[in-house]
Order: structure tokens, then sequence, then C-alpha cells
């Protein structure tokens, strides 16, 4: 089996260790694996260094570069924004440099790798439909037109892990103004479908709070985004306009079923 090539968006911010950590445990066990199945990804690696003000940051991007680079794992492209471009902005960036059809994200952060085939589950659902447009995992979303936009179904994909067509990417970028990071993923989703587009919820990955039991499961790879702040966690409330409610993890099997019978696949 041979997947489609694709652009890996890393970000790397205030020349944080986990970047390195991201590395070598999450994107370089991915390659390893696929080359011994005897597939190996055609895959750039993008990596969007947010943070070009960090006291130490030219020790910092010379031994990222020298380190990773040693490594000749897959082609590499340090991209140095201007200034902190928050989350929507980093994304935007690596996109204007991607040279592959998808793109890819991985949060440095927080995700824990089990299985090579994560990728698998991102990349495939793209060949089921022209209008599958972004993978990941689904979660349920306030109302849109407290974003000021047009009313469409309230689900997201989370921001953690996901895949997306760059071309589209490219024509419909994050808004940066907007939402720089916070609900940065919720807006895109929603500005995603509004143009008549669907989001397909990858069964290989997961977005899950910190502690829970789910890692352990058989996924490729978990997002452990909770617990940082208040706003990263998958239950947390929402007020805005005099409205509250909960973020939730939407059931991936009932969300896929019935986005299959929408666009009459089997």
């Amino acid at each position: 089996m041979s997947l489609p090539p694709f652009s890996w968006i890393l970000i790397s911010f205030e020349n944080d260790e986990r970047l390195f950590r991201a590395l070598e445990h999450v994107v370089a066990p991915t390659l390893r694996a696929w080359e011994r199945r005897g597939s190996p990804l055609d895959v750039e690696i993008l990596i969007v260094d947010n943070s070009p003000d960090s006291p130490g940051h030219a020790s910092f991007v010379e031994r990222l570069e020298r380190t990773w680079r040693e490594a000749v794992l897959a082609p590499t492209k340090f991209l140095a924004a201007p200034r902190n471009l928050s989350y929507a902005g980093a994304i935007n960036a690596a996109v204007r440099h991607a040279s592959r059809d998808f793109v890819v994200y991985t949060c440095s952060n927080h995700c824990t790798y089990h299985s090579e085939n994560w990728i698998e589950g991102l990349l495939e659902p793209f060949a089921l439909h022209p209008d599958i447009a972004m993978t990941g995992s689904l979660f349920s979303s306030p109302p849109a037109r407290l974003f000021g936009l047009p009313p469409v179904a309230p689900i997201h994909v989370q921001g953690g892990i996901f895949a997306a067509r760059t071309d589209l990417l490219a024509v419909l970028p994050y808004d940066e103004l907007n939402d720089p990071h916070l609900h940065s993923d919720i807006r895109q989703s929603y500005r995603i479908t509004a143009a008549g587009h669907e989001l397909y919820p990858a069964r290989s990955v997961r977005s899950l709070p910190v502690g829970s039991d789910e890692r352990h499961d058989p996924l490729g790879l978990v997002h452990d985004y909770a617990g940082q702040a208040p706003f990263c966690r998958n239950e947390y409330r929402y007020q805005c306009d005099g409205e509250k409610g909960h973020i939730a993890e939407v059931h991936s099997l009932s969300a896929r079923d019935d986005l299959h019978r929408k666009l009459g696949l089997p």
C-alpha cells in the first residue's frame, strides 16, 4: 500500500525541547516503520520556527538543523517566522511552502505515538470522494453564528492532529485576524463546510484529555492536549452571547456512517 505525497507540518515555539521529542518519538518512528513495510512515505517535513526573538534562538536552530538533517529521514524545510504567528499564521506559512498535495499537522507538544497506521487513517479518506477536505478527530462545537459565519453543522476537526488538501488551505487559509489560536480549528472547520466541503473522522487518531485511560487503546496517534489551560480540554465550556454548552467528542463511527450515506459511499 502506498499513501499520497504529503507535507508534514510541525511548529516550534520558544526553543521548546518538545519539538525534538516529537521528531524523535513521532516523526522518526513513523517514517522508519513505513520503510520497514516496504512503502516509504513520500513526505517533506515543514518546521515553522515561531519564536525568532527568543533567547538562545540561534543555538536552538543550529542544533535543530544539525541533529535532524544528520538523520536524513526526509527532506526538511526550516521556515523562520518574522514573529510569533500563532497557530493559524504558522499553518498558513507552512501551506505556502508545501509542495505536496496534502498537508498533515501534528502538535509538537502533546502527541503520543502507538503505531504507524495513524497516517493511513488521515490520508486514505481523501480517495473516497473529492468533497472530503479535512480529516481528524471530530468534536461538537458552538453554533456557527457565534463566529459570524453562516449556519453549518456544529462539528469541527480538533486542531492537534489533522490532514487537509493543500490546494484548499491555499485558497481558504486560516483566519489569523479573528482566531489566531484559540478556536482557530473551529472557525476553519466551519469555513470549510460552509464552502461545500466535508470533514471526515479519522479513527486512527484521537484527541483525549490528559490522564484518560483511552489513550492505551489500539490507536495510531493520540493527542493528549488537555490540562494546560481550561480552554484546552475536550469538554470545556463555552459561553458567548449568552449561550453556554460543551465541546465534546463526536462518535467517529456514527459520524463516518452519516457522511458515507450523504456522499453515497459504501
